[in-house]
């Protein structure tokens, strides 16, 4: 299926305040891939943790305002984790601004804040690649004036993935799950 809707389609949110999908990044304009790649590559020159990593899948979610996203990790491939090695990911931010919650282990009762805005791009990898994040609250009102009448009221959020040897698992749609076919050492 194509992720670029054609005129007249209807994209309906499909987990209450949050739509999504997901798709290999064929399906989407060559220059998607370019924007990922440009992203990793000057994140690299300030941090050298992060981790190459060629774009495979892209995961598109659109959150109403207020909207919120549990606490969770980000997949990876075992054996990719044991040797922290997992591949770095980068995330934009399109409209409304975000409260994004994170912390190093699921237990931590306390959790850094860090307030994404439209046109931020947020990495994730080296020593970094697994922490727990959350979606605290999308912050209403904060649409910037230059996207207004060009685009839904929320906040747009566009991951790059590079799932390596997992697969996007569709029957688990719309929860996204990759899974890995691997034994872990």
């Amino acid at each position: 299926s194509s992720a670029v809707a054609s005129a007249g389609d209807v994209l309906r949110l499909n987990m209450g305040s949050r739509g999504r999908l997901v798709e290999h990044i064929d399906s989407f304009p060559q220059h998607f891939a370019q924007i990922c790649q440009q992203c990793l590559e000057i994140g690299q020159e300030y941090d050298k943790s992060l981790t190459g990593m060629t774009p495979n899948t892209v995961l598109v979610n659109f959150y109403k305002d207020n909207a919120q996203f549990k606490w969770h990790r980000d997949s990876e491939d075992p054996n990719l984790v044991s040797e922290q090695l997992g591949k770095t990911i980068i995330s934009l931010t399109v409209g409304l601004s975000a409260a994004f919650g994170y912390k190093h282990r699921f237990e931590d009762p306390e959790h850094s804040v860090v307030h994404l805005k439209s046109g931020d791009v947020l990495m994730f990898g080296g020593p970094a690649r697994m922490i727990v994040h959350s979606v605290l609250r999308v912050i209403p009102k904060t649409m910037p004036v230059p996207l207004r009448g060009y685009m839904r009221n929320g906040r747009l959020n566009v991951t790059y993935r590079d799932v390596g040897c997992g697969c996007i698992d569709a029957t688990q749609f719309p929860k996204y799950r990759i899974d890995y076919d691997v034994e872990t050492k």
